[in-house]
């Protein structure tokens, strides 16, 4: 069983299964798009320029790790684990969520819920005109280091590990070092700036807002 995987297909299903439980959410992935048939909402929530790109490139580096490249090593349970989650890390979290959710503002349906969840990366869309607000200027960076390190070292460590390279280990090293000082400042610029940003609306917040904004958003899914 690919731990890693169930994960992402987790993250893919609890986003639309939000709007279904919690419906007077503020959070819910049809904002701005209330007249819109539901049908429609989860096609372009699923089927987008974003999903589509990172999903041929899963296709791809599959193809090239396991087929085009030779025969791989037999890997232990923990070791496969080990690779499907720095693949999972760079297709998923650092490159869809992250990287194009996130930052470039290109997933409908995921980058309401990043905006709610994290006012900064509305401060800051995009990557041609900088980041000109300071309070965001730590989500901007971590999306650079996730887009320019993390995500090519990810699909890399993934490659090492199934052909047993020997260069995977110190990339491993530089990748969760890179993962370490990103969290770090993401969370730090906030919490030296008291916390403007994320609870600013606290006061409005009802359950199940509060276990989303806090607990989930910020505290238990980084």
């Amino acid at each position: 069983m690919n731990f890693p995987a169930l994960f992402v297909l987790f993250c893919l299903i609890l986003c639309p299964l939000f709007d279904y439980v919690f419906e007077e959410n503020p959070l819910y992935f049809r904002i701005g798009q209330k007249d819109s048939d539901t049908s429609e909402i989860l096609f372009n929530f699923f089927i987008n320029q974003t999903t589509i790109l990172f999903a041929a490139l899963l296709v791809f580096w599959l193809l090239f790790t396991h087929v085009l490249t030779g025969k791989t090593t037999k890997l232990s349970w923990l070791d496969t684990q080990a690779a499907s989650w720095y693949l999972a890390n760079s297709i998923f979290f650092n490159g869809m969520m992250d990287g194009f959710a996130g930052q470039l503002q290109l997933w409908p349906g995921m980058t309401e819920r990043y905006n709610s969840l994290e006012p900064r990366y509305a401060k800051c869309a995009g990557l041609q005109n900088g980041c000109k607000d300071y309070s965001s200027l730590p989500v901007y960076l971590t999306s650079l280091q996730e887009l320019v390190f993390q995500v090519p070292l990810g699909l890399l460590i993934y490659y090492g590990y199934h052909h047993n390279t020997s260069w995977r280990r110190p990339l491993e090293v530089g990748h969760a070092s890179w993962a370490i000082a990103g969290v770090w400042y993401f969370y730090f610029g906030e919490v030296v700036a008291g916390f403007q940003t994320i609870f600013a609306d606290r006061e409005k917040w009802t359950f199940p807002n509060e276990v989303l904004n806090l607990w989930l958003g910020f505290v238990i899914f980084p």
